[in-house]
């Protein structure tokens, strides 16, 4: 019955064909309810060098959204629809939106949100089927995720992301650190982002991670003071307050690039976000507590999780061990080779070049 109602239903919203496309406007997706990342890169790079372009962004409520001269409305209304049948470009960090009769002349192009080990569970080439263009961070996920897991068929724009862009620039990722320092009240310290992923079925999880020995750990090889940024996925929920004076919860805080930004060492588990923060050259570390049954029975990987150039660690134990023996010169060298075999096309150039392909040809 549900497949004959969605079939009326696109039928229907074909009455919005008497409305032209309008060659000037963009419609930008929200990444769980969040004008973030990718969509936030991207709607700041088009308002300054196109101001001609009228943007809009689609989120789910428009509680506390608000960003100079981007126009924010629910996506599932009928304005919504009206905006995503008649917008050129459209944009989007995870799956194209559902249940939306296209035409051809629209574009729409996916950035995907992350570029990690993790398999994606299911998706499958029906989410892109009406997809024009995919981004890409790399060779290796041209090969392992776009087309091995998700079976994208149309072009692939090997131009790296937009949220990665603000690595290579060393002012406004200055700038942003500061800013997200003054946010917290830690402007003097050290910070360590732990940032672990979900697990099936979005349930929360007893991630293991003990802070205080950490932040001792790093204290004594390190040196300075040290406070610890926790942020879980933004699928789950939580309400958890500050362990301490030194550990802090920071998921609510809506952008996890600014976050990485911010930060001085990475811990996480099988999070996409080591690619994104590895563009800083700073230390990462994996301490992931449940590796057997998380390949076994959650969501499984692209590629052995050996591959990966950061220290692991399955204990608390382990992971101390890891930072006191971490070797900062042989760190590096492996990351720089990892890049390098991964194929990346990361630049800090993504903006630009997607918005002169799709723009200026």
């Amino acid at each position: 019955m549900k497949p004959i109602i969605q079939t009326i239903a696109k039928y229907l919203l074909k009455i919005l064909y008497i409305f032209p496309v309008n060659n000037q406007k963009i419609f930008l997706r929200s990444f769980y309810d969040q004008y973030t990342t990718d969509m936030k890169a991207l709607g700041s790079y088009i308002k300054e060098k196109y101001p001609e372009k009228v943007i809009y962004c689609g989120c789910i409520s428009l509680n506390g959204k608000r960003a100079e001269k981007i126009n924010f409305i629910v996506e599932k209304s009928l304005k919504g629809i009206y905006h995503l049948l008649t917008s050129k470009y459209i944009i989007f960090p995870i799956t194209e939106p559902k249940g939306i009769p296209f035409r051809e002349s629209q574009i729409l192009i996916d950035t995907w949100h992350g570029n990690g080990i993790k398999a994606s569970f299911g998706l499958s080439k029906e989410h892109f089927s009406r997809t024009n263009y995919f981004l890409s961070s790399s060779k290796q996920s041209d090969d392992l995720l776009i087309k091995g897991n998700f079976f994208f068929s149309g072009e692939i724009l090997k131009f790296g992301v937009p949220r990665n862009d603000v690595f290579f620039n060393p002012v406004k990722s200055k700038d942003i650190s500061r800013i997200v320092k003054e946010y917290y009240g830690v402007e003097n310290k050290k910070i360590v982002l732990f940032a672990p992923t979900f697990r099936k079925d979005f349930k929360n999880f007893d991630y293991g991670l003990d802070g205080d020995r950490l932040l001792s750990t790093l204290k004594k090889k390190f040196g300075g003071d040290w406070v610890l940024f926790f942020r879980l996925h933004p699928s789950i929920q939580t309400s958890a307050n500050n362990n301490s004076d030194f550990i802090i919860n920071v998921s609510s805080y809506s952008d996890m690039q600014e976050l990485l930004l911010a930060s001085d060492i990475l811990i996480t588990d099988y999070s996409s976000s080591p690619w994104d923060f590895g563009l800083k050259n700073k230390p990462i570390f994996i301490f992931a507590t449940d590796l057997d049954e998380y390949r076994k029975s959650d969501r499984g990987f692209l590629f052995s999780i050996d591959e990966l150039p950061y220290p692991k660690a399955s204990t608390n134990d382990e992971l101390v061990d890891n930072i006191k023996t971490f070797n900062e010169k042989a760190y590096k060298e492996n990351l720089k080779k990892y890049y390098i075999t991964t194929g990346s096309y990361e630049k800090g150039e993504s903006c630009e070049k997607l918005c002169k392909y799709l723009f200026e040809r």
